[in-house]
């Protein structure tokens, strides 16, 4: 923050800050569930009073830095409009943590997407871009079921991403099953 706060035009100090951000958050957020679990099984009023108050200060600071983790993610998107991993990273903050604004979550996704392509990333399938291609795809799946409950463009998109991949994504391919019986009106 003090870097990209002292040369707020440099769009690798502003994702740095975005990055570091949201991954304060996370820690805080488990954090706080792990103060959440143990104050709910606290034996003790006194003891389980200070644990979940905790874990509420817990949550309200991974807030505070998931909400500076978006703002350096803007900046950095509008000053590299072309580098894929920054604009899926402001799309992904906002679609899976603070989920205020998905209408720009989903422009930064495509952005990413449509840069993505317009590069021929696929002809670099060990580069970040090339991965970040997939993350956007895969974000948008999540938006889509998440947001729009639309899980047949969910599945599009995922199976999208699972194309992509790399290898990793496909522990996700269970998610296809789900999107299934969404589409054939069962509940899961």
């Amino acid at each position: 923050d003090f870097l990209f706060a002292y040369d707020p035009k440099d769009a690798s100090l502003a994702n740095n800050a975005g990055f570091l951000n949201r991954d304060a958050a996370v820690m805080h957020e488990m954090l706080s569930q792990e103060m959440k679990r143990r104050g709910e099984a606290a034996e003790g009023a006194a003891e389980r009073a200070n644990l979940l108050r905790r874990s509420a200060q817990e949550r309200a600071r991974a807030q505070v830095l998931m909400e500076r983790s978006y703002a350096a993610y803007q900046v950095a998107a509008e000053l590299a409009p072309d580098d894929v991993r920054i604009q899926n990273d402001a799309g992904l903050v906002m679609t899976y943590y603070l989920r205020t604004d998905m209408d720009q979550a989903e422009r930064y996704l495509r952005r990413a997407i449509e840069i993505a392509e317009r590069d021929e990333v696929w002809n670099e399938p060990d580069s970040d871009a090339h991965e970040a291609w997939g993350d956007a795809y895969q974000n948008l799946a999540v938006l889509y079921l998440t947001y729009k409950n639309d899980p047949a463009r969910a599945k599009t998109f995922m199976t999208k991403a699972l194309e992509i991949g790399p290898e990793s994504r496909e522990s996700q391919r269970p998610m296809l099953e789900v999107l299934d019986r969404l589409i054939a009106g069962e509940s899961v």
